[in-house]
Order: C-alpha cells, then structure tokens, then sequence
C-alpha cells in the first residue's frame, strides 16, 4: 500500500473529502456572503469586513473549504481518464483560494488624498497602528479593531513592547469626537474667555464654540456670532493727561506682548488669520487648529542650509541670528513639512495649496512684528491702549472712551457676545440683522435669549476663563449608513494625573530625559514608489442639483511625466499599483481633496491563472460528459 493509499484509507480523510463536509461548508458560505451584503448595506464596507470577512470564523471556512476541495481531488488517485475534467476544476479551485490568501495577506488596499495643486505619495490603510519615536527608534504595533474594548492584559502588552513611560488605559473602537474647551491648567491661554452657544429653532438645535484669541468669529446655522472681550474702559473721553498714561501704558503693553514668540496660521486661499500660537505651547505638544494639526520638530536659532560637509537645515548657534521652526503640517490625511523663517516670512516648502494653511514665525525685531510694534509706540490720542501681539483679532479701542468700536458692517444676523468679567457669568448679547442693531441685553450663562430670527432662540451654555481647545470624546455605537466612526486610545504618562484622549489620526509629543519623544495613533501607512501631483479636480454635477453626476482628477507623476486623466472607470496602473478615482472633498473657499483608492494586489496573477484552470476544467468537465465524447468512445479503433 502506497503511503497516499494509507492516507485515503484514514477516516478523518474520508470525512475531509467527503460530501458531507462540502455541501455545510458552501452553505455557511453562502449564508455568510448574504450576511455581509447585509450589514454593508445597512452600515458600510468597512463594518462588513469587520464583523464577516476578516472574522476569524469566515477565515476558518475558507481554510476548511480549501482542506476539503484538496482532499477530494486527493481522494481520486491515481487519477484515471475519466477524472481529468474533475482534477483540473479543482486545481483551478484551489488555485483561486490561494490567489485569494495572498491578497488577504500581503495585499494593499488603502486611500490616498491629495489637495489640488499639491502633491503626495502617502497611503492611509484600513489597519490602525500605535507608533512611537524616539530620535531614530521608531517602534509600533498593530491595535486591532474589533467591536469591544480591548482587554486589559492586551493593553499592558503593547506598553511593554513599546516601551514607553506611557499608561494606555481604555481602548474604545468606537467614538464621537466633539471640540470643546476647558480651563487651562498650565497658564497657556492668560487673559482669555470661551463661552459655547447654542442655537435653536423648530428645525435645527445647534452649539458651538468662540475663544477670544484664537476663535473669536463663526458661522453657526443661519447667524454669524461674533465673541467680544471687553477690558472695561472708562466712559467718559480721555483727558490728556490721561491719554498720555495710556500711551505709555500701551508701548509697555506691545513690548510685553511682542516679547513672546508666535506662529500664526493663514488661510492659504482667503488670507483670513486662523489662529496665533505661543512658541511655548508649540513646545509642548502638536497644536491642532481647526483641520490642521501642527507639530514642532525643531527650534533653531540660527538655521543656515546646505553647510560644507553636511546636508539639510542645521543650526550654527548664535542666538537670535537667523530664527526658524522646522514643523509637521497634518490635514485630512496629508502631512507635509514645513519650515518657517522669522526673518523671511514669505518662504514654504510647501509647493501648489500644500495642506491649505500657510505659516508665519513672529520673533520680535524680524518680519511684521518690527513694524507693528513701532506703530504701537505712540497711538493716536484716544487711540487703543490695548493692543494685542501681532496677528491677534483686534478688538477693543478706537470708539468712544476707548470702548470697542461698532463691528464692520455685515449683512444677514450676527449675533455679539461682549465679556467683560468672565468670572461674573455675566455678557452682554447684541443682535444685528444686515447691520441695524434689533436688539442689546445682559445675560447670565444658561439663560434663554429670543431672537427676532425666524422665532429662534441663543443661549450661552457655558463661559470658560482661560479656556484652551480640548476635545470631548465618548462611545457610542455606530450610527447605520455613515462612515464607520473613529477608534480611540486613553493614555496617561507615568507619574502624572491627567490622561488624554488619542482620536484615530492624532499624535502626541513630549521631551523626558533630553529626548524629544512622539506617539501616534491612527491608520497605517505606506508610501507609494512614485509622486502624484493633483493638478485639477473636475466635477460635472447633474443638471439642476448639486449631485456629482461625474468627477475626474488631472494629475502628474513624479512631477514631470505628462498629465494623465484618472476618473471612475480609468484607473492609472503604475509600479504593481492602481489608482482609482474614489470621492472627493469639496470645501468651501478652500481648494478641493481628491481621494483615490490605491491598490496592490500580488495575488492577482494566481487568480487569473485559477480562472483560467477553472474555466478549462470546466470545459472538458463538461466535453467528457456529453454525448458526443461518449460515442466518440465507442468508435471502433481502426488498426
């Protein structure tokens, strides 16, 4: 007996290979594909990944379905004449399966998004990783998604092989993410106020947030609110004496202010200020404002490029000579870097829109601060004694008794909230109505306000001294026919009190013993071997609407090849990738985000090979079966 004749003989063979095992097996699959057509139609691709194709379950089918077509094809040999259509479509079967692992395996399946006019070659995948840096270590490990929290144990294992003074404490796979702002614990925001405000009406319940520095105007629904920190100046005109100790009280006032080094962030299509950043909180940690994250990699003091001997941006050392910030510029899945100049302020790496934001280094005596200062030096008499660093909202000064002049016209509602003692839960609410006032009232925070809008009705939820951005995040099951929520981690650093949320995307950074350490929590990613640079989104809507009825996207490899067209049914092929055009992001006043879905499939030539098996096995299969091949069969031979 041959050993392969032993093997057949073997029960746990027989029932391998049998139909009995076959006939479950195509059924649990078939229940299982209907299932996940199932919960993707009600949720979305990726929750039907989650919960039936990448479950360990559907797996184990699969592997037993491949045991058992193998063991079947085992079970006919030796192979006669008869079984040759039988063997080759189960060859072709098996063929399949294994194309199949090796796209599940080593297979790339991710998102790539580029803003128009700018480039990038960075791929996000559906896989979410915890990485660490500390100078050169990079170190990370996989968090699996799933439908709980993770264990505490699996918690405490990926600390170790971290390695970080960092204590990851709960692991929610899924989250909602709400900006909010919270008193400041470490003096980073002295002088300032946050208050939310709420909108409501018979079809809308809105709320959101104003900080006096950094947020100090929005749209919210149908009315523009407009956040107002009142010093509290006298009401009577200033005598000259008294202008002339507002003067001086004014110079000092500047020459503080100016003594802090800032970043401020533009807008890099409308030019409008988004917001000015201390170089002290710069240091602490990345910054997010708005969309956009930024980190601080370096400080230098006297950056100089292209030394003798060496590469990049280094710093020679004197103090004050040439300053600059070498930062990391995050939006929307786009990093880029970025290096800003105090003493040329005009100066980018970014090249097109970049990420959208343009960055300016204020040190006092380079660029605008200079400028600014001196004319703050001697204000015109009952000018503002309050003016703020460079790149700050101004507000206050220049009316009556050095109160806040009257806002600049605007049409539609605008509703102002002046704040004179944040502490006294007290404001004053002013609505405007295409620039007449309607109506002027004190309020305390909580307290219903009707507006002559439509019967809608302002609060002021809350009031915030010294509030700094922060976030607020909580669990919550994921809502059907949206995008699948974000995943987030809770970490604390070792010795310390105060924890902090990671949202899916989101980084940390910190120094502990001379070394500068990051953490990041989010999606994987690879980089693409090639540029793409997005030189023009189109859109063509349906008539009438503003539904894409088509969209393409106009790019550059590399820069410099000629422009290729990727659209829905057009994909580019390039390097073992494709690219298809997926969706877009189209953002008001702001240039638009192409998104491709990126592909690599290295199990894609076995499959077309299985096919190929298949469709010949079959063929004969079926050739060996008819009446034509049988009577061909009993043909006498002739000699």
């Amino acid at each position: 007996m041959t050993p392969i004749q032993r093997i057949q003989s073997q029960r746990v063979f027989r029932f391998l290979s049998s139909v009995r095992l076959a006939v479950p097996l195509m059924a649990l699959l078939l229940l299982s594909a209907a299932a996940g057509t199932i919960v993707e139609s009600r949720y979305n691709a990726s929750m039907a990944s989650l919960l039936v194709y990448r479950h360990p379950a559907f797996l184990t089918l699969m592997v037993l379905l491949w045991v058992n077509i193998f063991c079947a094809t085992l079970s006919r040999w030796p192979f006669k004449k008869h079984h040759t259509g039988f063997v080759i479509t189960h060859i072709g079967l098996l063929t399949l399966l294994v194309g199949g692992l090796m796209t599940a395996t080593w297979g790339i399946d991710g998102e790539l998004r580029i803003v128009e006019g700018g480039q990038d070659n960075e791929v996000f995948l559906p896989r979410l990783v915890l990485r660490s840096t500390t100078g050169d270590r990079v170190r990370q490990v996989e968090i699996p998604r799933s439908l709980s929290p993770l264990s505490e144990s699996r918690l405490r294992s990926i600390e170790e092989e971290l390695g970080l003074d960092l204590r990851l404490e709960r692991f929610e796979p899924f989250v909602s993410a709400e900006r909010t702002f919270v008193a400041s614990k470490d003096g980073s925001a002295p002088g300032t106020v946050a208050i939310q405000v709420a909108l409501k009406s018979a079809f809308f319940n809105v709320a959101e947030w104003l900080q006096s520095r950094d947020l100090p105007e929005l749209q919210l629904g149908p009315a523009r609110l407009r956040l107002i920190q009142d010093t509290g100046a006298e009401s009577r005109a200033p005598s000259r004496s008294t202008s002339s100790r507002r003067k001086a009280q004014s110079a000092g006032r500047v020459a503080a202010a100016g003594s802090e080094r800032t970043l401020k962030v533009v807008d890099a299509a409308s030019g409008q200020v988004l917001g000015v950043i201390p170089f002290t909180q710069l240091k602490k940690g990345p910054v997010r404002l708005g969309e956009v994250t930024l980190t601080l990699k370096r400080s230098l003091e006297d950056a100089q490029v292209g030394q003798i001997g060496k590469k990049g941006l280094m710093d020679l050392g004197t103090p004050g000579k040439n300053p600059a910030l070498e930062l990391t510029l995050t939006r929307g899945g786009q990093t880029t870097r970025e290096v800003a100049f105090a003493r040329f302020p005009q100066f980018s790496l970014q090249t097109g829109a970049g990420v959208g934001v343009k960055v300016e280094y204020q040190v006092p005596g380079f660029g605008q601060a200079a400028p600014v200062a001196a004319a703050a030096e001697a204000p015109a008499e009952g000018g503002d004694a309050r003016a703020l660093p460079p790149g700050h909202p101004q507000v206050g000064g220049g009316g009556e008794g050095g109160a806040a002049p009257a806002p600049r016209p605007m049409g539609g509602n605008v509703a102002e909230f002046r704040i004179r003692d944040a502490r006294s839960g007290e404001l004053e609410i002013r609505l405007l109505k295409n620039g007449t006032e309607v109506l002027r009232k004190t309020a305390k925070v909580g307290e219903v306000v009707p507006t002559p809008w439509m019967g809608m009705e302002l609060k002021v939820v809350s009031m915030i001294p010294e509030g700094v951005e922060g976030q607020e995040v909580r669990p919550i099951t994921p809502p059907e026919r949206t995008n699948m929520p974000p995943s987030a981690l809770r970490v604390r650093r070792v010795g310390s009190e105060d924890s902090d949320w990671l949202v899916e995307g989101e980084g940390r950074a910190w120094v502990s013993g001379g070394e500068r350490h990051e953490i990041y929590f989010g999606p994987d990613s690879v980089k693409l071997p090639f540029q793409v640079a997005l030189a023009k989104f189109e859109k063509i809507d349906y008539p009438g609407t503003q539904m894409a009825l088509s969209f393409q996207s106009r790019i550059h490899v590399n820069g410099t090849e000629p422009e290729t067209l990727i659209r829905m049914n057009e994909p580019l092929k390039r390097d073992g990738f494709t690219l298809y055009q997926a969706s877009f992001v189209e953002r008001p006043g702001q240039p638009s985000i192409s998104v491709f879905s990126v592909n690599q499939d290295p199990g894609r030539p076995v499959k077309y090979v299985g096919s190929l098996i298949l469709g010949l096995g079959i063929i004969v299969f079926t050739l060996m079966r008819s009446r034509w091949y049988r009577e061909l069969q009993r043909k006498p031979r002739t000699a």
